[in-house]
């Protein structure tokens, strides 16, 4: 049987001991949810008094947020491996638990992309925000996304993991391009027009001119 990641071992035990500690403050303050609130659509009774928490509810929050961002959230282990990931995960890389429960994180990039990633030293810095990379579809396609790291740490201080969120920008790459055709465009015919063209700022400076204005002036850029 395979040897359980440190990583969920320790999220287990923080829950264990969160659980006893929220039990503590209940008998020891006698503090109650108030049992007259009716629960929201969710199921989720948000009228409580102060310092105390229902676990299982606040767990169900978490859950929902997880698993209905708009962004891929993927979990790894201390040997870069994926144990967790939300659902959004799976659309954007196109892939199902059998392709994502423990492949190493680096297959998920194209080699020259990983090479970048790890140049940045993010397991060093402990996170890293927006770093704007390429992600294999299970298909091979590669996609522009944004990532952001975050580096899990024991109470040791020893790395048992980390946190990696991962939004899609291929859209706007697209328009980025595309806006970038559209400048190089305009530049080249207008430095190229067969009539003298020059730009003025608010205050009748020139910021620009062609090259057929040089040539019928006598002036240089």
């Amino acid at each position: 049987m395979a040897t359980e990641p440190e990583i969920v071992r320790l999220l287990r035990e923080e829950e264990k001991t969160w659980k006893k500690h929220a039990a503590s403050i209940s008998g020891s303050q006698q503090y109650q949810i108030e049992k007259n609130t009716p629960p929201s659509e969710n199921g989720i009774q948000t009228k409580i008094y102060p310092n105390i928490v229902e676990i299982k509810n606040l767990e169900e929050v978490y859950k929902i947020i997880f698993e209905n961002s708009a962004v891929a959230i993927t979990l790894t282990d201390e040997q870069e491996r994926i144990i967790s990931w939300n659902k959004y995960a799976e659309t954007l890389l196109g892939m199902q638990k059998e392709d994502l429960f423990l492949t190493p994180i680096k297959n998920l990039y194209p080699s020259e992309e990983w090479e970048k990633i790890r140049r940045e030293n993010i397991r060093q810095k402990g996170m890293q925000h927006h770093l704007e990379t390429k992600i294999l579809r299970k298909n091979q396609e590669p996609l522009d996304v944004d990532i952001s790291l975050s580096v899990l740490r024991n109470k040791k201080g020893e790395i048992i993991g980390s946190i990696g969120v991962i939004k899609d920008i291929t859209v706007q790459k697209k328009l980025e391009q595309h806006l970038k055709q559209s400048k190089e465009k305009f530049e080249n015919l207008y430095e190229n027009a067969p009539i003298s063209y020059h730009t003025l700022s608010p205050k009748g400076i020139l910021t620009n001119v062609n090259e057929k204005w040089c040539q019928n002036l006598g002036y240089n850029k």
